[in-house]
């Protein structure tokens, strides 16, 4: 079972993963959701660190939604061939594995 800080760290790794391909993509085209499964991602990852850090009683439910979007995000960005891309799908892969682990 997950720890809150676990979960918190990995959430602060994937963030900023997803803030890095959010940068790296932007004057590139692409095929798919990327860049735009990174920016969602970055945004749930942020309210999930807020609601673990606050002790919410919703902290489990945002971690599950959390999980589902790096899932997505992961997806996303391993369909690129950018190096950031796949870093940024490597964290999304730790990050979802962590969140679902707080249930």
């Amino acid at each position: 079972m997950t720890t809150h800080d676990e979960a918190i760290e990995a959430c602060q790794v994937c963030s900023i993963a997803c803030g890095e391909a959010i940068a790296s993509m932007a004057s590139k085209a692409s095929s798919n959701d990327c860049p735009l499964c990174c920016r969602e991602c970055e945004d749930i990852c942020t309210l999930t660190i807020k609601s673990l850090a606050a002790d919410s009683p919703m902290a489990v439910k945002i971690a599950r939604l959390c999980a589902e979007i790096c899932d997505w995000c992961r997806e996303e960005c391993d369909e690129q061939d950018d190096e950031t891309c796949q870093a940024c799908a490597k964290a999304c892969d730790e990050c979802a594995n962590t969140c679902r682990g707080l249930a």
